[in-house]
């Protein structure tokens, strides 16, 4: 309930119900109000002037005194305003000390002042209250009548008494009261006070919406009682008159139709039953049977249904002939009528004349009831198709139950077709009982004793009973991981076989295959439903309707059933969403089955891998010993379980709704491992016999090398090292090898595989030959030293020998004609070979001599003259074979043409005749042979410079002609042109020059290469052309950084040719390259320039705002960008970089763009200019996003995102819940705060002007909402007061209160008193403060109390300082110092001083936002601050607290 006071002020002003109420209670459309109407609260006149009391007439000046008091300014009554009327008003004073009437106190109450409203004798009441308080003269009155559907008994107006023309009723009104006069009752007398304040209670009731729409309400509700029992009887009528219900023809017809629909609604067209398994043919065949079947019953149910109607629609129309034959008669003077139904029959009338004149009744009477037979014909229509329907639904939920068992989420997985075991626990319990057997039976040996042997048996029982249990413990997880029972299961209904094709798993069918036949098959449904026959259809049938089809132009029986059944059918949204079920179920399980297809992969590619298994290499690897012998016990066993897991193999596994048949996989694969294990039958104990073989038999030729009788020192030293080798190592390898026999028949025995007798036998004595081997080596090793003994007396004589040879062969080779270049040839090299021959096998001899005394033991002997003489024969061999070859080779370089030369081989050949010309130089004694040899060679080396720089691979003809220009001769170059030719030109005397020509060509193609290069890369490199944003047909340039690279290089490279001094044969090239690459570096320059403008601006002018904005800026920017989406077009479809950068008229096409560009931008700031020139806060903004706003001033909700920029605590406007609405009822601080804008505040025209609007706004809102919290701050309680309020005017209202109480304070005659009194009350404040910030708040009202606490902490500390310094003035500069806020009465604004600095409130909106610690930095701060400003200058605070 409101206050006391409030409701007297309710009392005496009563509200009038607002137009938005009226129109939300009668549903009326609102009418737009004209632009500065007044909406809001009470409006009042103030009636200032004394209307006359008595009879008599008024005088015009009277009158318009009247009237301008009426129409004196309107404003808003203000609470403290009502308090003080309502409070003289009921306290007792004079009544009409200060009269508020409400202008809107009467519902039918005019804007126009001259209109009486029924208030004015109030005026009357207050000066006869003020002029004959004793009540002596009084005034008639009557009742105003102010609309037919409107009673006010307080609405009354003053008249004449002889305008009373003896009425039954009216009012008599003095200073004391009002009395009432009326026909056949006593004069009733009411109090002024009483009448006042009853009046004032009648208004506020009438406002209530009950009583305000009740005569409103009372009409409707009378008016659709009245409508609907209308409507109900004529509705009821028709029911009798079109029921075919009560048609007893009809109802049967009716009857007999949906019991045969029952009876069909029944049948399936599909036969698919969860756990029905079935294969494709199975299922397509089943399919096809039961869909002849259907279409049988279907061709039945159409006979059926259409005779039981046509029978009963020729009944109702013969029922209709004999009507009208009864009402119109059966004697002479009735129509003859003809009532023949058949097909082709019309009613005809004959007969007397009172046919003509009933001829149209009759047929308008046939007609309404042919088209009432077409109604019963389309609503059975109806039925058949919505059984139709029924059946198609049901006959797809069928298999929809059948493919879909349970739900998706909650399908579980069926384990592998296969037995899983837990490996690694039988792993584990089979090391266990190894260990445990070893530790057994060593502490069964340790036992003595009967107690220790009863003991360990006793030990052992339990150890056997624990492992029994682990073992059991193991099969029950087994078993567990085996099992299978699934809380929904799931029976399969379609078979697929598994097998191998293409070196791949695939089901046969494949599972799409299947799949696609189902649903086939169900898309078959509609089509077999749809040969029903459709009652509409039948001519027969419908023939009998004729005339109304007649009567209806361009009507027929086909619009009775529009569209097909088929069509019907197939769109039906519920057979759609079975269908996409249907589907979905078959693509799950079908998938699923192809997922669980994997689980049989292992086994195919088992198959696979042990095709890939070549049992042959198997034994070549492990006879190189690439592999261990454990790698065919690994391989047997594998085979043997892959054999064991291929038998226990489910072949037929339920997968969800699918049954997987691997018969045939299982017994296409079982043959591999069968296979394998049967080549390894034969493979393995071959392998054994063969490696027993070569180890026996190499046991047998050991031995008998070792037995064998010796008859030269050369055999006991072969004797000797074979026993080394032997005792080195290859005893060693024997012992393996006898192992390794006896390990391969271990594995033969293992697996049981067939050894004959023979081979058994035969590895039984291996170990007897091979103890017979070791008893041989031990005897040949004791008998050696008396071997080498025996030896010694042999070997001197042969080493005597050996030195007797190489004297000779020193006199030999000494022979002077070796070396004299005058003998023959052939002669010299026949001796040379001879002594060859003498001194290889000289040197063999001295060799072994070597070799046996090595293995005796004994000292080398060295053999010096004959190392000698053979090294002499050798230099003496080299060189005539080396002058020899030297005279062919220079033969055949004199003859082979010059470019075919071999130049690296001719080097290598020139550089051994120089090494063999200095051995012969230093190995012989001087010689003719030598010294001619070294000539020849000198000679010819002199001339390899002059050939190596003519075939210079670099050399091109201007080269070739400035080495003719040296020599003097042309030079032809053709197949004459040889390596003679030359010497006989004497080329090699210019060998210095020759050689400078050769190096110039080598540089000049040097440069060549380098611009070959900078060519060749520039032929690859591309533009990377990208379609700008998403559109298909705009493109700009991508990524350059390559670009940019390759032609940074390739400039440097440029730099590089032209600074070197042999870029003059080419430089023609080489400037016309740079030139190039000159024009597309600018070119790329100036595009990127354009592309970067283009980019900024083309979503500018893309907006139509900004067009209309800037028409002829946005002209210029359309012809740049015509331009450039060409250029990009075309560099799209050509994109090589250097090609498109120099093409002809791009450098100064794109150069035009960047002035006009440049010129656009220059005019768009300027522009933009005027635009913040307008609405300075758009400074505040950058570019973009200033343009971002002005690209979409249609759409108002584009300034959101920038408020928070423009007002520092606006972060958003509330523009209410529709989106494109333009009114603007409040703005929104970051921290949640709403404060509302006013009324009638629209976001229209310019952003600029509406944003100004918003700005003027967001003051007078504020400075609204300050003085309505200033003059409520006393009147209500501080906790509740802060609750109300925004939080600037929360900081602001109590710094101009707490600033008012100092000042009482300080002004006050005791103020130590007072300043105490004062403190106390702020202390008091902050309790309070604290209380409510304990309570439940919302997150906003606790940052707005929060704040308030710190300033009210502040404002506590000084009031505490000035009572502490004992401050006794308001002038002191004590409180002076202080930021000080006032409330200035007179024009409702508040202003802040400090020291001598005074400046209005900005009402600047601030939002809820935090206030850190005010401290006595923060207070110098301000004061400097509001110095500044007061001398019209700035600052700027810094710091971590600024």
């Amino acid at each position: 309930m409101a206050p006391a006071a409030d409701q007297e002020d309710a009392l005496f002003l009563p509200k009038k119900p607002t137009r938005d109420t009226l129109q939300s209670s009668l549903y009326l459309k609102p009418k737009p109000r004209s632009v500065g109407a007044t909406t809001g609260g009470m409006q009042t006149r103030r009636i200032l002037t004394n209307p006359p009391l008595a009879r008599g007439p008024q005088s015009n000046e009277d009158s318009t005194t009247r009237r301008d008091a009426v129409t004196h300014g309107r404003g808003t009554i203000t609470t403290k305003r009502h308090e003080s009327t309502a409070k003289r008003v009921f306290q007792g004073a004079s009544v009409f000390d200060a009269v508020d009437v409400d202008s809107n106190a009467s519902d039918t109450g005019s804007d126009d002042p001259k209109l009486p409203t029924g208030d004015e004798y109030l005026e009357a009441l207050k000066h006869l209250r003020l002029d004959d308080p004793s009540g002596s003269r009084f005034v008639y009155l009557k009742r105003l009548v102010l609309s037919q559907t409107h009673h006010d008994p307080y609405a009354l107006i003053t008249i004449e008494f002889a305008d009373l023309g003896g009425g039954d009723e009216y009012y008599t009104m003095s200073a004391l009261g009002i009395t009432h006069f009326a026909k056949g009752r006593d004069a009733e007398f009411t109090s002024a006070q009483r009448w006042l304040r009853e009046r004032a209670l009648f208004t506020q009731t009438r406002s209530l919406s009950t009583f305000k729409r009740f005569r409103t309400w009372k009409g409707f509700v009378t008016w659709r009682t009245v409508v609907r029992r209308t409507k109900m009887k004529r509705a009821s009528l028709v029911l009798e008159k079109n029921l075919f219900q009560l048609d007893v023809s009809l109802a049967s017809a009716a009857t007999e139709v949906r019991a045969a629909c029952h009876a069909l609604s029944s049948a399936r067209l599909s036969s698919v039953t969860p756990g029905g398994l079935r294969t494709l043919e199975e299922f397509t065949n089943e399919a096809e049977t039961r869909r002849v079947e259907m279409l049988e019953r279907l061709e039945a149910f159409s006979k059926h249904t259409i005779q039981v109607v046509d029978k009963a629609c020729a009944s109702a129309l013969a029922a209709t002939e004999r009507r009208l034959r009864d009402f119109f008669g059966a004697g002479e003077s009735a129509p003859s009528t003809s009532f023949a139904v058949d097909d082709d029959a019309t009613a005809k009338t004959a007969g007397s004349a009172a046919l003509l004149e009933y001829a149209y009744t009759v047929t308008a009477t046939r007609r309404t009831e042919q088209r009432r037979l077409v109604s019963f014909v389309k609503q059975l229509d109806y039925v058949i198709r919505d059984t139709l329907r029924f059946v198609l639904h049901d006959s797809v939920t069928d298999v929809l139950a059948a493919t879909r068992q349970c739900p998706v989420g909650k399908f579980e997985t069926p384990p592998p077709p296969f037995r899983q075991r837990l490996t690694h626990l039988w792993a584990q319990l089979g090391f266990t009982r190894m260990a445990t057997a070893v530790n057994r039976n060593q502490r069964a040996q340790n036992a003595r004793g009967g107690k220790a042997k009863s003991a360990e048996t006793t030990r052992r029982l339990r150890e056997l009973v624990r492992e029994a249990m682990r073992e059991n413990e193991y099969r029950k997880k087994e078993a567990r991981l085996n099992s299978f029972a699934p809380t929904h299961p799931t029976l399969p209904n379609f078979r697929l076989k598994l097998e191998v094709k293409d070196n791949a798993l695939c089901f046969v069918p494949n599972a799409e295959t299947f799949q696609s036949a189902i649903q086939r098959v169900v898309h078959d449904f509609a089509h077999t439903l749809a040969s029903v026959r459709r009652l509409p259809g039948d001519e027969r049938l419908m023939s009998k309707m004729r005339d109304a089809f007649a009567a209806d132009a361009g009507a027929d029986a086909g619009d009775i059933g529009a569209g097909t059944t088929l069509h019907e059918l197939q769109t039906d949204v519920t057979h759609l969403s079975l269908c996409d079920e249907v589907n979905r179920a078959l693509r799950f399980g079908f998938a699923f089955a192809r997922e669980y297809r994997t689980h049989y992969e292992s086994f195919r590619l088992m198959a696979v891998s042990n095709r890939a298994i070549d049992l042959f290499e198997m034994v070549s690897k492990y006879r190189n010993g690439q592999i261990p012998l454990d790698e065919f016990r690994r391989k047997q066993i594998t085979w043997m379980d892959q054999e064991t897991r291929l038998q226990d193999l489910r072949v037929a596994q339920n997968v969800g709704i699918v049954q997987i048949d691997s018969t045939e996989f299982r017994d296409a694969t079982t043959p591999s491992p069968i296979g394998k294990i049967a080549e390894m039958r034969e493979t393995l104990p071959k392998l054994a016999r063969d490696a027993y073989a070569e180890f026996i038999a190499e046991i047998h030729d050991a031995t008998a090398k070792l037995s064998t009788r010796l008859d030269a020192a050369q055999e006991l030293c072969d004797r000797m090292r074979f026993v080394q080798h032997l005792r080195e190592g290859h005893m060693d390898v024997l012992t393996k090898r006898a192992e390794e026999c006896a390990a391969l028949y271990a594995l033969v025995r293992e697996f049981s595989f067939a050894v004959t007798d023979a081979s058994a036998a035969e590895f039984a004595t291996s170990e007897k030959d091979f103890n017979l081997l070791k008893t041989v080596l031990e005897d040949a090793e004791g008998t050696q030293e008396e071997k080498i003994s025996l030896f010694a007396s042999e070997l001197e004589d042969r080493i005597k020998e050996v030195n007797r040879e190489a004297r000779e062969l020193v006199k030999a080779a000494s022979d002077e004609t070796i070396l004299d270049p005058d003998s023959g040839r052939e002669k010299v090299e026949k001796l040379l070979r001879d002594l060859t021959l003498r001194a290889e096998s000289t040197t063999a001899e001295s060799q072994k001599i070597n070799t046996i005394q090595v293995t005796f033991g004994s000292c080398e002997t060295v053999f010096d003259v004959l190392k000698e003489a053979a090294a002499d024969v050798a230099l003496k061999v080299a060189a005539w074979a080396g002058d020899g070859a030297f005279d062919a080779d220079v033969l055949v370089w004199a003859k082979t043409v010059f470019d075919k030369i071999d130049v690296p081989r001719m080097t290598d050949k020139m550089g051994g005749y120089v090494k063999l010309s200095a051995r012969l130089e230093k190995g012989l004694a001087p010689n003719k042979m030598a010294q001619r040899f070294a000539a020849k060679v000198e000679d010819y080396k002199n001339l390899l410079p002059v050939i190596n720089a003519l075939l210079n691979t670099s050399m091109k003809q201007r080269h070739w002609d400035k080495v003719a220009a040296l020599i003097g001769v042309p030079i032809v170059r053709d197949d004459f042109f040889t390596l003679q030719k030359i010497l006989d030109l004497k080329a090699p005397a210019h060998g210095e020059a020759i050689g400078l020509v050769s190096t110039e060509a080598t540089q000049e193609q040097a440069l060549e290469e380098m611009l070959h290069k900078v060519v060749a890369k520039w032929a690859d490199v591309c533009f990377q052309v990208v379609p700008y944003k998403e559109s298909k047909d705009t493109f700009m340039l991508g990524g350059i950084e390559e670009i940019s690279i390759a032609l940074e290089d390739s400039m440097v490279t440029m730099s590089t040719i032209m600074s070197s001094r042999f870029v003059k044969g080419i430089r023609e090239t080489v400037e016309k390259v740079e030139a190039q690459l000159s024009l597309f570096s600018e070119t790329l320059d100036e595009w990127l320039a354009v592309q970067k403008n283009w980019m900024y601006l083309e979503t500018i002018f893309s907006a139509p705002d900004i067009q209309r904005q800037l028409p002829n800026e946005a002209k210029q920017f359309f012809a740049v960008d015509k331009q450039f989406r060409d250029v990009m077009r075309k560099t799209r479809e050509n994109d090589n970089a250097l090609r498109a950068g120099t093409t002809p008229g791009y450098l100064q096409s794109f150069q035009n763009a960047n002035e006009a560009l440049d010129k656009i931008q220059k005019n768009l700031e300027e522009y933009l200019e005027t635009k913040r020139m307008a609405f300075p806060r758009f400074y505040f903004l950058s570019n973009d996003e200033l343009l971002e706003i002005l690209a979409q001033t249609k759409n108002v909700q584009a300034v959101q995102p920038h408020m928070s920029k423009c007002f520092d605590g606006i972060k958003t406007l509330d523009f209410g819940s529709d989106p494109k609405s333009v009114d603007i009822f409040a703005m929104v601080s970051p921290e949640g705060e709403t404060v509302g804008l006013g009324k009638n505040l629209k976001a229209r025209g310019n952003v600029e002007q509406w944003l100004c609007a918003v700005e003027t706004a967001m003051i007078d809102s504020l400075r609204k909402q300050s003085k309505a919290s200033y003059l409520s701050y006393p009147k209500e309680t501080r906790t509740e007061w802060v609750l109300n309020q925004p939080a600037q005017v929360v900081i602001m209202v109590s710094q101009i209160y707490w600033c008012r109480g100092v000042v009482a304070a300080l002004g006050a005659k005791d103020v130590t008193g007072a300043m105490s009194t004062y403190l106390a009350k702020n202390r008091a404040d902050l309790k309070d403060m604290t209380v409510v910030v304990r309570g439940q708040l919302t997150g906003l009202h606790r940052k707005i109390i929060a704040a308030l606490i710190t300033i009210d902490v502040h404002a506590r500390d000084i009031v505490e300082e000035l009572f502490t310094e004992k401050t006794q003035s308001a002038n002191d500069f004590k409180w002076q110092m202080q930021l000080r806020y006032y409330w200035d009465e007179e024009i409702d604004l508040c202003s802040v001083s400090q020291t001598n600095s005074s400046f209005e409130y900005a009402y600047e909106y601030l939002g809820a936002q935090s206030r850190l610690v005010v401290t006595p930095m923060t207070d110098r701060c301000y004061m400097t601050l509001t110095g500044a400003m007061h001398l019209k200058l700035g600052g700027a605070p810094a710091g971590p607290a600024g």
